[in-house]
């Protein structure tokens, strides 16, 4: 996993576990992460595009 992608999963997931900063990448420790990922439903693929907006309609 990048650290751009455990940058975004610590920004728009509330559950995610700590990240800590080494140099200018991310990290999580993953005894703390695989929980996190064991519960996580897997949506591979999926076109968030698509989807209808709250706002929309």
């Amino acid at each position: 996993m990048t650290h751009q992608r455990v940058s975004q999963l610590a920004q728009q997931e509330p559950d995610f576990p700590p990240v800590v900063q080494i140099g200018r990448s991310k990290a999580v420790d993953y005894r703390l992460a695989r929980p996190y990922f064991a519960a996580r439903k897997s949506r591979q693929g999926e076109r968030t595009d698509l989807k209808d907006s709250p706002g929309s309609k």
